[in-house]
């Protein structure tokens, strides 16, 4: 997911905050939304009209029902301006910037910027930026045109970004423009670059640490819902594992391996939950208090995560009828795992030495064993030019083997492990929350999938109840696992 800017500069723009929910004031401790609207500027360009859910939902879709939202400043560009109809006799458009030449003297372009219909500003764009980006022949953005039309390329993307820099002050510039995607200097301080998939990641956080879960225009979840649905999304082999887990349970009238199942799905969601909080602490300036914050709902995510994969491992002890007891299982323990190979061989190949599976549980349990004794410790990187960022220091005992991990599981920039300082190791917390959980996550599907639940008494399920629901023909709003909200939530996640 990527993180918004800290912008270091004292310009100002006009700050939107949402009204007043009077409901709220009814409850002393209910709080109200803490933060300002996001300020969105998107290429016209990437919209689409086209109502979620009465076709197949693409990330274009979604983006343009959610930038409708009340907590959204939206603001349209495009570099001819805006389609024709949407031109009042004055030459404003609401809801656009409009880029003008002018004649003033070190002002190379005005651009007009009108939130709402009654709203009209005016703002200028100074510096040579364009000029640079022009000029700048490296880029690999354009190469397969000439390079007459490759540097005007460049420019125009440069004026937009501008735009949204210095006139609009947006906090994101939703654009699949290649030479934004591809500079490799700060071409528009303060404003984060977003292709269309990437803005609703960011879009999903600001929302959720707003207390609204909206999965399109006008639908919205609560939190546990929003959450819980995310969760069944990214583990679809739970619908099979799980549901005959429930059906063994309902039929025998013991309801111990459903309540026990259906725990990895809690401890899932509540990792999920947990994970945006170390978002929200990576994403404001940073100092003691975000670093503490960060570490200490990782630590939570950790605990959680690991929670879950055990618990697969208890489920399959009894679903195997295992003769060890059961605190003994852990997928960790080759003891264990040699009982369940002779029952169930393919799954105990899940985490077989040289798997994918073995090192994902190495980097899970060992960051998570750091609750054991010394806790993860932070470390803050600053300079002159650059503003402080915090990191988390690999355990030192257990170092080389998480470094080895990651290696295997695509790299340790993946991981978001920085190079070594001081011959110290160190992590973003961020990018390696997100790692985390799409490996764990993809390491339980595969568990799940090779435990023979058919082996259950009554734990029989119809072929439709194994797999996530296909959901009803258009926008059903019944029905709330509907592959379109699913994937709304999914691409909100940014997983």
């Amino acid at each position: 997911m990527k993180r918004l800017k800290m912008r270091d500069d004292d310009r100002s723009h006009d700050v939107d905050w949402p009204d007043i929910d009077r409901r709220q004031g009814l409850q002393l401790y209910g709080g109200r939304r803490p933060f300002r609207k996001i300020r969105v500027m998107v290429d016209n360009e990437l919209l689409d009209a086209t109502p979620v859910g009465q076709a197949p939902a693409t990330e274009r879709q979604l983006l343009t029902e959610l930038l409708v939202h009340e907590l959204v400043r939206l603001i349209k560009y495009a570099d001819d301006g805006p389609p024709p109809a949407a031109l009042g006799k004055d030459g404003w458009a609401t809801d656009w910037a409009i880029v003008e030449p002018t004649t003033v003297p070190n002002m190379s372009w005005a651009v007009k910027i009108s939130t709402t219909p009654d709203s009209q500003a005016r703002a200028s764009i100074f510096g040579n930026w364009p000029d640079a980006a022009e000029a700048d022949h490296r880029s690999p953005a354009y190469s397969h045109l000439p390079a007459e039309e490759a540097a005007r390329r460049r420019r125009t993307d440069a004026i937009a970004a501008q735009v949204a820099a210095q006139a609009v002050g947006a906090d994101i510039y939703v654009t699949e423009r290649p030479y934004l995607h591809a500079v490799t200097w700060e071409l528009a301080r303060g404003v984060v670059i977003c292709s269309p998939l990437e803005a609703l990641a960011v879009l999903g956080l600001y929302f959720r640490t707003q207390g609204v879960f909206p999965v399109a225009q006008r639908y919205s979840f609560n939190r546990g819902l929003f959450y819980w649905v995310g969760m069944r999304e990214l583990l679809p082999e739970a619908w099979r594992w799980f549901g005959s887990c429930v059906n063994h349970s309902l039929k025998t009238k013991d309801h111990g391996l459903m309540v026990l199942s259906g725990s990895l799905l809690q401890r899932v969601d509540r990792a999920l939950e947990t994970r945006d909080e170390i978002h929200l602490a990576l994403n404001q300036p940073q100092d003691h208090d975000t670093q503490e914050s960060a570490l200490s709902n990782l630590d939570v995510v950790l605990i959680l995560l690991m929670a879950a994969v055990d618990v697969a491992a208890r489920v399959a002890h009894r679903i195997l009828g295992l003769s060890a007891e059961e605190y003994r299982a852990a997928w960790q323990s080759s003891k264990w795992r040699d009982q369940v190979r002779s029952s169930a061989p393919n799954l105990a190949a899940v985490v077989d030495t040289g798997s994918r599976g073995e090192a994902v549980l190495s980097i899970l349990r060992l960051l998570r064993n750091s609750v054991h004794g010394t806790a993860l410790q932070g470390m803050a990187f600053q300079s002159e030019l650059r503003s402080r960022e915090n990191f988390v220091v690999l355990p030192e005992a257990d170092r080389e083997d998480v470094r080895l991990a990651m290696e295997k599981l695509g790299g340790l920039g993946v991981w978001g492990l920085g190079t070594p300082w001081r011959d110290r190791l160190h992590l973003d917390a961020a990018v390696f929350a997100d790692r985390l959980m799409i490996e764990v996550v993809a390491f339980l599907n595969d568990l799940m999938r090779e435990t023979p639940v058919e082996r259950l008494p009554n734990a029989d399920l119809k072929d439709a109840d194994k797999a996530p629901p296909a959901g009803k023909p258009g926008r059903d709003i019944t029905d709330e696992y509907a592959p379109w909200i699913r994937r709304s939530i999914r691409w909100q996640l940014g997983l």
